[in-house]
């Protein structure tokens, strides 16, 4: 009786001790990235997540991983519920709700990642193989299904981290898949130190020194020719940005920032600097493009338009001066930029408040624009987290422009995290990104994706510099996932083969 009573307690502490492992983990996740930064934390992150499911059934596993998914986007991605609560139905129970509601359900991807992992035995040494190709996949399914949700890769953590080296060869997602493959290894080995640690060992000084050597590979070739750079940055408050009273006043500053620079060969605006469609102001619109033609100056100024029969918008980018043409965003932000299943929610969508909400998306073959004779990929806002958005003007385009407004996320670490994501795809694409937005952070990102100069964030200020153009292709450039893909798919057929056959064998 005394030993079935303390057996209890055991298993009920067991149970919850897994829930509080994966706990820790995951609150341990988010400071891997920026602005934190701490890129070896994430493989203490990853071992507590392996450890907390070890011998753990299907339902505990699922638990596991769902606490896990929890804290990571919890802590990683809460910043949504500014946007929400500011622009949205101003009710603090209501904001909150709905970001609970969005963590929990992106947290279902770990719960399930959960219950797979916890499915194969950390004896085999297929535990270090399989592990990381289910990472993969599940980072990969997120980044891909419905509209995809490429935030807090595991991969991203090593812009800056051990294995930098490997981003041009496999991507972020192939990345992400070698850092759960040395904390699978590591986890693995201390089960039976004394005979593994030297496979251990081995197999650490083989990816870290190989990333230390691809660090130092340069993939694509700069140009000779240069270009002369002004990114303008206004900094102007979100709440008062779209205010009719205060137009004139925001047009006037990015004016006043601009008229030191119009000597440079690019100046750019960021995401809606023009708060008002272009055909509204004539006088402004005509008076740049002279401007800019009289001192062979091409100007990209984000701001709204519409098509010919004025029923549809877009969130787009002019380019004037000394040559002109636009682009329109065309991966756009659901229920920000447009409202997925409206009819249905049609008593939520008419309180929000959000500016620019009902847009369409723009032609997706027009990616890149033709600045005195370079090609240029344009993203606008998050379409820099999408690398077939990211990669469809490319290797044709020289160098990218990316223009945001991370205004809608005020003093939180989303700005950060959207920068560090736009220096991944510089590190992907072997392409300088020049990247202006309205309050920060804008900065100048060279092919590695090191900084060539970076601005403040809430201050209005002019990043300028001189930026190379470069052509050819990164491993990754020219095989995206598939080779990573095919992999894991293929491993994980093959375990499922061996499972089925061994059971069918056995019945016999």
């Amino acid at each position: 009786m005394v030993l079935s009573a303390a057996l209890k307690k055991l298993n009920f502490i067991s149970h919850y001790w897994r829930h509080f492992l994966a706990m820790i983990g995951g609150i341990l996740f988010p400071l891997s990235f920026s602005p934190f930064d701490f890129d070896l934390v994430i493989f203490i992150s990853l071992f507590l997540f392996l450890k907390s499911l070890v011998g753990a059934d299907l339902k505990t596993a699922f638990f596991v991983g769902w606490i896990f998914g929890v804290a990571v986007f919890g802590l990683g991605v809460g910043w949504i519920q500014i946007s929400i609560h500011q622009f949205g139905i101003p009710y603090w129970a209501f904001s909150f709700a709905l970001t609970f509601f969005f963590v929990a359900l992106m947290a279902i991807y770990y719960a399930i990642l959960g219950q797979c992992v916890s499915l194969i035995s950390v004896g085999s040494p297929l535990y270090i193989i399989t592990i990381p190709c289910l990472w993969f996949l599940s980072e990969y399914v997120r980044s891909n299904f419905l509209t995809g949700f490429p935030w807090l890769l595991v991969g991203y953590t090593q812009l800056d981290g051990p294995l930098k080296g490997f981003i041009p060869l496999v991507g972020s997602i192939g990345c992400s898949g070698l850092v759960v493959f040395i904390a699978a290894t590591l986890f693995w080995s201390l089960k039976r130190f004394k005979s593994r640690w030297s496979a251990l060992v081995s197999i650490c000084f083989l990816v870290f020194f190989s990333s230390f050597l691809l660090r130092n590979v340069d993939w694509t070739e700069t140009h000779k020719n240069s270009l002369q750079v002004a990114l303008v940055q206004g900094a102007i408050p979100q709440e008062t940005k779209w205010e009719a009273s205060q137009l004139e006043g925001s047009i006037q500053r990015y004016l006043d920032l601009t008229q030191e620079y119009w000597e440079k060969d690019l100046i750019i605006w960021p995401e809606t600097a023009l708060p008002i469609f272009p055909e509204n102001i004539p006088d402004i619109i005509e008076m740049l493009s002279k401007k800019g033609s009289d001192t062979s100056t091409v100007l990209l100024i984000g701001a709204p338009t519409k098509d010919v029969t004025g029923e549809r918008y877009f969130n787009s980018i002019l380019q004037l001066g000394a040559s002109s043409d636009s682009y329109s965003k065309r991966k756009l932000v659901p229920y920000g930029e447009y409202f997925p299943g409206k009819n249905y929610f049609r008593f939520f969508h008419k309180y929000f408040l959000i500016p620019m909400s009902d847009l369409s998306s723009g032609d997706f073959l027009k990616n890149s624009l033709s600045i005195k004779g370079r090609e240029v990929g344009i993203l606008i806002c998050y379409e820099v987290a999408f690398t077939d958005i990211v990669f469809s003007s490319l290797p044709k385009s020289h160098f990218l422009v990316n223009v945001s407004n991370d205004a809608w996320f005020g003093n939180s670490i989303a700005p950060f995290q959207h920068l560090q994501i736009a220096r991944v795809r510089a590190l992907e694409s072997g392409r300088p990104i020049l990247r202006a937005t309205n309050d920060g952070l804008t900065a100048l990102i060279d092919h590695k994706g090191g900084f060539i100069a970076i601005g403040p964030q809430f201050n209005p200020v002019v990043v300028s510099g001189t930026v190379f153009g470069r052509s050819g292709t990164t491993p990754y450039l020219q095989y995206g996932d598939y080779p990573v893909l095919y992999f894991s798919v293929f491993i994980i057929f093959l375990l499922l083969y061996k499972h089925f056959r061994f059971g069918v064998d056995s019945n016999h």
